[in-house]
């Protein structure tokens, strides 16, 4: 009898747990910044050695929290 009452209860107590994580899931998400970028990559046509180069990429914040460039890299 008592294994059919905790049978029971478990079982119950799983149900609610399932039914709180989906709750959870659904929730609203945190504001995070959303990145797009167009274009991702650019070539440049040949050029003189020495010659200076220059491209800007366009950066589009899809997302509601501003974006906070940390570093830029060139390869």
């Amino acid at each position: 009898m008592r294994l059919k009452i905790f049978s029971v209860f478990m079982m119950l107590f799983l149900m609610l747990l399932c039914r709180a994580g989906v709750y959870l899931a659904n929730a609203e998400s945190p504001a995070l910044p959303n990145v797009y970028f167009p274009e991702e990559t650019y070539e440049f046509p040949p050029v003189i050695e020495g010659d200076a180069v220059q491209h800007d990429f366009v950066l589009i914040n899809k997302g509601i929290a501003p974006v906070d460039i940390i570093e830029v890299k060139t390869a």
